[in-house]
Parts: structure tokens; sequence; C-alpha cells
């Protein structure tokens, strides 16, 4: 049998699920910062010569690609995270599925049962309709009987 968690309020469940999405996010990836043009150029640009320029195009490029593989990794376990999910929102909304059909069924029994009791009670009720309005008009000519005598 499964442990349940006590009910809450459906917004204080969603901010719930929402601050833990956010954790979940800022956790697997990491805060982009643009390169600036101080990265894309030697600090000494006017007497870099060809073999700077290429360890420091290379050097970027090595940072650009663990930040590439690094952004790969958080996106994969995003997608799996995401697909495990998924799972267990198929098999919630199977379950309430499940529970909503077996429900629909009880309820067509019971309109079935009100119906006839309907049925029943609409000639009782007939029945007590009639028999006050004779108490009324009883009630009305002993009234007009005690005035007038």
């Amino acid at each position: 049998m499964r442990h349940r968690a006590p009910p809450t309020a459906p917004w204080l469940r969603n901010r719930q699920l929402k601050e833990k999405e956010k954790e979940e996010k800022e956790s697997l990836l990491p805060s982009p910062q643009p390169p600036t043009s101080e990265d894309l150029l030697p600090a000494s640009s006017t007497t870099a010569t060809s073999s700077d320029l290429l360890s420091h195009h290379h050097s970027l490029q090595t940072s650009l690609l663990s930040d590439l593989t690094s952004l790969s990794t958080a996106l994969k376990t995003s997608s799996l995270t995401f697909s495990q999910n998924l799972e267990k929102d198929k098999e919630v909304m199977e379950e309430a599925e499940r529970k909503l059909q077996g429900n629909e069924g009880r309820m067509k029994l019971e309109q079935k049962r009100l119906e006839g009791v309907r049925g029943k009670t609409r000639g009782t009720t007939c029945w007590t309709l009639g028999v006050l309005c004779v108490v009324v008009a009883m009630w009305v000519g002993v009234f007009l009987l005690i005035k007038v005598t």
C-alpha cells in the first residue's frame, strides 16, 4: 500500500512544486556568462603574434567545448528526469481513470434507484397535498362557522 502525504491546499502544493522545480533547474544548469570582448581577443592585440592568437582561440574553444559538454550533460539529466516524471504521471492518470470509471458506474446505479424512488413518491406527494388542501378548507369552514354564529 502506498504512503500518502497529508492533504494540503492546492495553491500551497503548486507553490511547493514550483520552488522544487526552480531548485532542480538551478542545480542542473550552470549560470551562463556571455563572452566579453576581452575573452575574444588577447590582452595586447596590437603586439600579438599568430601563435599567441592561436593559443588564445584554442583555449577559448576548449572552454566553450567544456561549457557545451556540461550543458549537454544537464540536458540529458533533465530529459531523463522529465521522462521519469511522465511515467509517474502516467501511472497516476491511469489510476484516476480507473477510479472515475468506477464512480461513473456507481452514479448510474444510483440514478436508476433515485428515479424509482421519485416515481413512487410522486403519488404520495399528490395525496399529501390533497389532504392538506382538505384540512385547510375544513379549518376555514370551522373558522367561518365560529365567527358567523
